[in-house]
């Protein structure tokens, strides 16, 4: 055999010789001998295979040795949060009345809130690493692959404070905070196994990481079931009947995995079928061909599936779904190189149709199962009967606007307005007749009457301007009659409409909630590289103003969810989220502004991620309290009437305690 390796620590000439030196033959030390005569045998070949020892392997190129750095530095960052699981924070003394019982209750909501954000940022890091290094090393961008590195450790170091005070809360509310210190010290140790396997220099086979990446998975939904906080959407996460009581885990896995498993299954005949056009094709190359590509398509499915098995616990996230995504995209591309690999090597009309028809079960398996997380992933309420009629129209409405100068745009707007209007009256008469209540029945019929004739009067605006779009005077007609069928619409189908936009402006105020808990975990994360301290203190100031609006916008999430027809719950909710626009526009500026004095190129990679995320969820988050506003903007006495009864009922417990001299200062109050 033959081994090439690279010496680095010697210099000199190269020499000439040869190897064949003449024999000497001395007398031995016990006389003459007997010898024989005769022929060597023959040349035999033998091929040992195995992994090659590291020292025989290739000098890191310079990113694989940034990414080695940032995997070590990362590793110290999870040992030590991990020792510092070892106990909870020790809580001051709180009294029992009803403004203790109220610190309690949303400090638990705000550290379930960012301890969820920070495994939603940890599980979508580890799938993010599975999904970038599963091809040729040589193509690998290792700065992304830091930068999920770096976004795993921040947000674990950031979780762990929060994990010691939400532990203590539950041991003073009488539940088991033992039991959530060991499930985060499990979580630890699981992102500690990942990252030694993640380096560049391991050895280890492929398997050895995904195995390590599904038990992030694992230990993640373990944490979140703790907390009460992990995506329990039956129809999200579970089958629907089933013989046996299913273990924490499958409960947790079980629809997703089936479905991931359902693309394997597939891709696994596609396999086959390869093989077949391989094994009749005479040209070598375009045999290599075939068989390289179905070997990627199994490769890139059973990534798939240890993808799904990492994010299933928090699917709900919109980071985690986009990494499954990418996953699905990896099997989709090697599903087509499979048919084209195929191709190229046969023209036998049955084996391509084979392979034909087992890559379309491929991709409908994989259909299935991101159509699966676009319908469920949300966490939506099922579709009523107004709300697709009732959404139609209120984008029609917008896209009208837009469309102005196109006349034949305008005019299709105008009839799938229309339709939509016919839908939703007939839903309403619908819902008339069987109205037991005149009354009722005569408001519903009434609002059906008043709909049906904003309808006809945007109609025919559309109609005016559409013919002369110049006109100035046929546009604010078309205005007036677009608002006017905005408040019909709002009128017919009011309370539908503003349970759906409630709940779009909840979804919206998570999402923006948990991309500032994660960019403020970046920027904390970014600190000790960043060559500019003005940059880096402007954006530490953003990040202490912003985490003093996360806690309200996430009591007015929690109070809109648990109160749903409660007024002064959905103003709180929308009040928090307008308050939340101007910091969090602020937080954006400055991460922005500091990611090019950010020297290590992971953490400015993530700094700039994140930051690009709380601008989008920002954008969603300003659109919802907008529209929610309208909706429940007529609300504003009753909520203030709510609000005066709930305070007058907080001064008589205040009083009450302080008669029976058990009233505690809160923590931070004298």
């Amino acid at each position: 055999s033959t081994l090439l390796q690279q010496q680095f620590n010697q210099v000199g000439k190269v020499e000439h010789g040869s190897v064949a030196l003449p024999a000497i033959m001395r007398s031995g030390a016990g006389g003459p001998e007997n010898f024989q005569v005769g022929s060597m045998p023959q040349a035999q070949q033998q091929i040992t295979s195995g992994q090659m020892h590291w020292g025989h392997m290739p000098p890191l190129t310079s990113a694989q040795q940034a990414l080695t750095g940032t995997i070590n530095s990362s590793m110290q960052a999870v040992n030590a949060a991990q020792a510092n699981l070892d106990d909870f924070d020790a809580l001051p003394p709180l009294g029992q009345d009803a403004a203790a019982k109220a610190w309690r209750k949303n400090k638990m909501d705000e550290s379930k809130h960012e301890i969820h954000s920070q495994v939603d940022a940890i599980t979508a890091g580890t799938a993010s690493v599975v999904n970038l290094t599963a091809g040729d090393p040589a193509d690998t961008d290792y700065t992304a692959v830091g930068c999920a590195v770096t976004t795993i450790s921040s947000n674990l170091t950031e979780m762990s404070r929060g994990v010691k005070l939400l532990a203590a809360l539950m041991e003073d509310e009488g539940g088991n905070g033992r039991q959530l210190l060991h499930a985060a010290k499990n979580l630890a140790g699981a992102v500690s196994e990942l990252l030694k396997t993640a380096q560049p220099a391991s050895a280890e086979p492929r398997q050895v990481l995904l195995q390590a990446a599904g038990n992030v998975g694992q230990t993640s939904g373990e944490l979140l079931q703790q907390i009460g906080e992990c995506d329990t959407d039956p129809r999200f996460q579970m089958a629907a009947a089933r013989a046996t009581r299913p273990t924490v885990s499958e409960q947790r896995t079980d629809m997703l995995m089936q479905l991931a498993k359902a693309v394997a299954s597939a891709a696994a005949a596609l396999v086959l079928k390869a093989k077949n056009v391989a094994e009749r094709t005479d040209d070598p190359v375009q045999q290599a061909q075939v068989i390289a590509a179905a070997t990627q398509c199994a490769l890139s499915t059973s990534q798939l599936v240890a993808c799904t098995k990492v994010v299933a616990p928090t699917i709900s996230s919109p980071v985690c779904q986009q990494q499954l995504l990418e996953a699905g995209k990896q099997v989709a591309k090697s599903v087509e190189g499979c048919v084209e690999s195929s191709k190229e090597a046969t023209s036998d009309p049955e084996l391509l149709k084979a392979v034909g028809g087992a890559a379309a079960a491929v991709t409908q398996a994989l259909n299935d199962l991101l159509q699966h997380i676009k319908n469920n992933a949300s966490g939506a309420p099922p579709t009523g009967r107004y709300d697709q009629a009732t959404d139609t129209i209120l984008n029609v409405t917008e896209n009208i606007f837009s469309s102005m100068g196109d006349a034949g745009e305008m005019v299709r707007q105008a009839r799938i307005l229309a339709q939509a209007t016919s839908d939703l009256v007939g839903a309403i008469k619908a819902d008339a007749e069987q109205e037991s209540d005149l009354e009722n029945s005569r408001k519903l019929l009434s609002a059906a009457k008043l709909l049906a004739d904003a309808t006809a009067r945007m109609v025919e605006a559309a109609k005016g301007a559409a013919a002369h779009p110049d006109s100035e005077e046929q546009q604010q007609k078309l205005r007036e009659a677009a608002e006017g069928l905005r408040m019909a619409t709002n009128a017919a189908a009011q309370n539908a409409i503003k349970k759906k936009l409630v709940h779009k402006l909840e979804q919206a105020a998570k999402q923006a909630a948990a991309s500032a808990t994660q960019t403020i975990a970046a920027a904390q994360n970014a600190a000790s590289s960043n060559k500019n301290p003005a940059a880096q203190q402007q954006l530490v100031q953003s990040c202490k103003v912003v985490a003093d609006q996360i806690p309200m916008l996430v009591q007015g999430v929690r109070g809109s969810q648990s109160q749903p027809d409660s007024p002064s719950a959905q103003l709180s909710l929308i009040s928090a989220s307008q308050n939340f626009l101007q910091p969090g526009g602020k937080l954006v500026a400055s991460g922005k502004a500091a990611v090019p004095t950010v020297s290590d190129p992971a953490s400015a990679m993530q700094l700039g991620q994140c930051t690009k995320n709380l601008a989008t969820a920002l954008a969603e988050l300003r659109t919802a309290a907008q529209k929610a506003q309208e909706a429940c903007g007529p609300l504003e006495i009753d909520s203030a009437l709510n609000l005066i009864r709930s305070l007058e009922q907080d001064l008589q417990e205040a009083k009450a305690a302080a008669r029976e001299q058990k009233l505690q200062p809160l923590p931070g109050e004298t």
